[in-house]
């Protein structure tokens, strides 16, 4: 029968001078030895090393079933930085609590109806949005709603969740091999974190995975900056439409001199886009801003982490140094204790 021969993983062989015996922990490759009448030069094998223990489950039938499957089209779709999962509190009260106090201030002043004008909205919000659509091209609007949706999401305890991953991921490649990882491996907190684990089970050397992964932090950045630039430019236009909306009212006011009664009105109706202006970009626009920034800086922590725990798991260390390796992470960005740890465990 002829030698089922594996890159990277145990060497399994049914035929001679191979077997459930053979060494475990290196693979061979070996070209052409698909049949009896192998050739003279490969009789010399070359040795890969692999750093896991190897997973002799993963049979010939298993690797040609995900061959056929990826023939057939059924890959995974491409992996993307999962959303959070929990809205963020602080963010929501933020909102309300502001837009609460403006009310209520109004309220104590008087009727709310007449901060209500539909001509100084108009004015602002839609020269905000006509101003953004000019500034940037369509493909960098369309970022708009998934940007501004990380703002309202809560990271929660994403990093702590990895930590808990990563070290259940290692005890699950020591005892199922990389069979066990692979089908762990969608249950992961996050994207990177599932794609690097999907890698490793497929046998991808350390500096690749670390290549991919370091290039989707630098696209996630990018597409996470592009969103905060075009709020922040909102947060520019918003106070400067007021402005224009302003100079509108005064012209129709002077227009209307003849009337004095109008005068009163028709100044209060001009000075309201400039509060719309100014209340648009302080109380929304450029705080989305700043929760931007710090969002990116959490999910580019979150893929330093992933990298951390990928590469220790990658070259086999033990469970205690994994944790040794992740508690920085927690306790710098997570306010995590050795409890967090415990508790990761």
């Amino acid at each position: 029968m002829p030698s089922r021969v594996v890159l990277g993983v145990a060497m399994e062989s049914d035929g001679e001078g191979g077997g459930r015996g053979s060494p475990r922990g290196w693979g061979l490759d070996r070209p052409g030895s698909n049949s009896r009448g192998a050739r003279p030069e490969d009789s010399i094998p070359r040795f890969k090393p692999d750093p896991f223990p190897t997973d002799t489950g993963r049979s010939a039938s298993h690797r040609s079933r995900r061959s056929r499957r990826s023939r057939a089209g059924n890959t995974p779709a491409p992996l993307t930085w999962k959303e959070g999962r929990f809205m963020d509190k602080a963010s929501i009260f933020g909102v309300l609590a502001g837009s609460a106090l403006v009310l209520a201030a109004i309220l104590l002043g008087g009727n709310l109806l007449i901060f209500i004008n539909v001509q100084g909205l108009l004015i602002v919000m839609g020269g905000t949005l006509g101003a953004v659509s000019i500034a940037f091209p369509t493909y960098e609007l369309r970022q708009i709603l998934s940007v501004s949706r990380r703002v309202f999401n809560d990271p929660g305890n994403e990093m702590l969740a990895i930590v808990q991953f990563l070290e259940r991921a290692m005890k699950v490649l020591k005892r199922d091999g990389h069979l066990g990882l692979e089908k762990i491996a969608g249950e992961a907190p996050t994207g990177p974190l599932r794609k690097g684990l999907l890698l490793i089970a497929d046998g991808t050397d350390a500096g690749t995975i670390r290549q991919i992964l370091q290039t989707e932090q630098i696209h996630m950045e990018k597409h996470h900056r592009g969103g905060q630039k075009i709020f922040n430019e909102m947060g520019k236009f918003a106070p400067a439409f007021g402005m224009v909306g302003t100079l509108i009212g005064l012209v129709q006011m002077l227009s209307n001199l003849d009337d004095p009664s109008t005068i009163g009105p028709a100044m209060a109706v001009a000075l309201l886009t400039t509060f719309y202006g100014a209340v648009a970009a302080n109380v929304l626009f450029l705080p989305m801003v700043t929760k931007l920034d710090r969002r990116i800086h959490i999910e580019v922590t979150q893929i330093q982490l992933t990298l951390v725990g990928l590469e220790s798991i990658h070259r086999g260390d033990a469970g205690s140094i994994l944790r040794e390796k992740l508690h920085a992470f927690l306790v710098e960005h997570e306010g995590g204790t050795e409890a967090d740890l415990k508790e990761a465990a």
